[in-house]
């Protein structure tokens, strides 16, 4: 309830905003728990980047716009942290809107592609760095919102500079299956590797029938 009563004045500032600067129509999800005043800024910042866009973008854990950038992944993962739980922009109308609180789901369908978009982002560089070596990113997910199904998120396509993709799933997020993720350059798919039940390896999608690789 206090949570609420915070929102409600977050977003009532917001609108204004919005309003004034003709930044778009917002809808945002704000998880429970989260500090209202460490949002405030950063929620700001993020309406701010993206005046003028064109249709419909949305920002969650498993899915940003294509031509967002390191500077707008690296926002988006300190109001995840926060607590940001979605955003969505259209460009009908200069209007803002809070969800109720949202709270943690025991099972949840969230991918995560954008945080690995922005945890390569915020690598790649150090990452070059030590070119010509294999360059191998580690990244451990341990958010029990995030669903281990690789359906929800397709390997990424690496950024130049890194080799191997590592994800490592914590314990809420694989408790029955494949808990070690790995794709590479060379081939953008999902080799899942370690199951706490032991299960054999898997690869995702599977392979064709005639792939003899």
């Amino acid at each position: 309830m206090a949570l609420g009563t915070e929102l409600l004045k977050l977003e009532t500032k917001l609108q204004e905003i919005v309003s004034s600067e003709e930044l778009g129509a917002w809808l945002l999800g704000i998880r429970v728990g989260a500090n209202v005043s460490d949002l405030r800024q950063p929620l700001i910042d993020l309406l701010r980047r993206h005046r003028g866009r064109n249709g419909v973008a949305i920002f969650t854990a498993d899915k940003a716009p294509e031509d967002t950038t390191d500077g707008d992944l690296r926002l988006l993962a300190e109001l995840f942290d926060l607590g940001l739980a979605s955003a969505m922009r259209s460009d009908e109308g200069n209007e803002l809107s809070i969800f109720p609180p949202i709270g943690n789901a025991q099972e949840s369908d969230n991918g995560f592609g954008t945080l690995l978009g922005i945890t390569m982002a915020a690598n790649v560089d150090k990452l070059r760095q030590a070119k010509p070596r294999e360059t191998h990113l580690v990244v451990t997910l341990d958010h029990p919102d995030l669903s281990p199904d690789p359906v929800r998120t397709p390997a990424p396509e690496l950024l130049d500079g890194i080799d191997v993709l590592w994800v490592l799933l914590g314990y809420f997020n694989a408790k029955w299956t494949y808990r070690l993720w790995r794709t590479t350059a060379s081939d953008r798919r999902w080799h899942l590797l370690w199951h706490p039940l032991g299960e054999p390896p898997a690869v995702y999608p599977p392979r064709a029938p005639n792939d003899q690789t």
